[in-house]
């Protein structure tokens, strides 16, 4: 089932957790995933909490990892905060 158009969905782990937090356009298509961690790869996440925007004209559409903006982490402070999973 395709998620609606502007929406947000959260990815959850067994105990609730949020593992991901994916936004959808208006097109229905993903926009950007906020990943809450570093997946166990602090080498190549240094921020630990990133996100990954979408470009949909690309055979891979899932961009390369980026640090959040300040309204960025304002809008996820829910899942993700600056000290614990975030660190710039």
């Amino acid at each position: 089932m395709e998620p609606p158009p502007n929406s947000t969905v959260d990815k959850t782990d067994d105990n609730g957790n949020v593992l991901q937090r994916r936004k959808y356009g208006a097109d229905g298509k993903a926009v950007v995933d906020y990943d809450t961690g570093d997946h166990n790869r602090s080498d190549i996440h240094p921020t630990g909490a990133h996100k990954h925007q979408f470009d949909h004209t690309k055979k891979n559409p899932r961009g390369r990892w980026m640090p959040l903006t300040e309204k960025e982490l304002k809008e996820n402070n829910d899942i993700i905060k600056r000290g614990e999973n975030y660190h710039d």
